[in-house]
């Protein structure tokens, strides 16, 4: 596997770290004094654009009142984040520490991961040297740039140290959801862990001193700035690139204008399937067990969060449930947290604002930024064909069922 390295729009290198076990296990050693078991594997899991790593093993005994909570758990996930983020530390420490509180306030519901503060700062992310490959794909010109520009490069023995965020979680047992396989109990139960999500998020302020990172790609809120250059402009299929244009300037023209008068919180920001984590109860049924990856989180509309989780509940299912997952996720919601009438309104192209931005940011960073990885390419190979089905069923039908209540 060769390194990708490119520049973001921020002027940040973009590459993903490669390391080998070895690196893990002392990354996690010397970060967060997890002492790795020799006998167990050390196994990556997909990522759009960092690297995550599920790990057992057992920390340090230390001196804080965390530690009695910490010792209980044997498997944690390691994460280390693309270099371009690594400017953008302060920003994950905070909302790792608001998914910290969340954890303890979510275990009657779901679970989610508890992240464990480093040895150093007593913070929930830290800083980590990772050598980029002698043989990565990078040109003359953007090396010289980063010797030059980039305050988080450093130079030894002639390899490129970039530093990386890492960041250690415990890990929630269960299976990915299977979006193929969602029921109506499922959606509902979706939906209504989505709601008791939002009601434990709502409760925490806006930060002061933190840069709030509203124009942060996933961030529905600036998407029609962000998204017709490059990764509108550089689409090769001029069909879906009209389809894209269109949405967004409904988006825009319709949706914007609405948005001052409804409810804005902290939203986790992607509830995809492959963010849910599911077990069999007591009666064998499949139920959500847990939500997991906070990464995207941001305080931003509560209307977008409800349109993302729509999107990916219907995203790969056949055509005969999308309308049924659509109406139990929005019973489930509703049953612990009211939508208001302009929510409902703006929600379908909420929803398909939602599609355009996953298909269209993943090809353009498959394409162009990091073809070795397919997992990029999951949301688009059936995205683009369920967004032309809504499309043609037209906005009314969606608006009957989302309102019968």
């Amino acid at each position: 596997m060769s390194q990708k390295v490119t520049v973001n729009q921020q002027g940040m290198v973009r590459v993903r770290a490669l390391v080998s076990k070895e690196q893990v296990k002392e990354i996690a050693r010397d970060c967060f004094g997890l002492q790795i078991v020799e006998s167990c594997d050390v196994k990556e899991i997909d990522s759009y654009e960092d690297r995550n790593f599920v790990v057992h093993g057992r920390l340090d005994v230390r001196d804080c009142e965390d530690d009695v909570l910490y010792q209980k758990f044997d498997k944690f996930v390691l994460k280390i984040y693309n270099a371009a983020e690594t400017c953008s530390l302060a920003w994950f420490s905070h909302i790792n520490s608001i998914v910290a509180a969340t954890y303890l306030e979510s275990q009657t519901g779901f679970k989610v991961p508890l992240p464990i503060t480093d040895l150093e700062t007593n913070k929930h992310c830290v800083l980590y040297k990772i050598p980029l490959q002698r043989d990565a794909d990078v040109s003359e010109k953007l090396s010289q740039d980063i010797l030059s520009k980039n305050r988080f490069v450093t130079v030894e023995n002639s390899l490129h140290y970039l530093q990386h965020i890492v960041r250690l979680t415990t890990f929630i047992p269960g299976q990915t959801l299977d979006a193929k396989k969602i029921d109506d109990a499922l959606a509902y139960d979706f939906g209504k862990c989505a709601a008791h999500l939002g009601i434990i998020l709502k409760k925490f302020p806006v930060p002061q001193g933190v840069l709030m990172r509203e124009e942060l790609l996933w961030n529905m809120l600036h998407i029609h700035k962000m998204m017709p250059n490059p990764y509108i402009s550089s689409m090769k299929d001029n069909k879906r690139k009209s389809i894209a244009t269109d949405i967004l300037q409904k988006f825009e023209t319709v949706v914007l204008p609405q948005l001052v008068n409804l409810p804005k919180q902290w939203i986790h920001g992607d509830l995809n399937d492959a963010n849910h984590i599911t077990c069999q109860d007591k009666h064998g049924q499949t139920r959500i067990a847990g939500i997991i990856d906070f990464d995207e989180m941001c305080y931003s509309y509560r209307v977008f969060e409800v349109g993302t989780a729509l999107m990916y509940i219907t995203c790969s299912v056949p055509r005969e449930r999308c309308f049924d997952n659509i109406k139990q996720f929005i019973d489930g919601y509703t049953s612990l947290t009211a939508l208001e009438p302009i929510e409902l309104s703006v929600l379908f192209t909420i929803m398909l604002t939602r599609y355009i931005q996953s298909c269209v940011i993943s090809e353009y960073l498959y394409y162009y930024e990091d073809p070795t990885n397919d997992y990029l390419l999951q949301t688009p190979t059936q995205g683009w064909d369920t967004l032309n089905f809504f499309i043609n069923e037209g906005e009314s039908k969606f608006l009957d069922i989302v309102s019968k209540r």
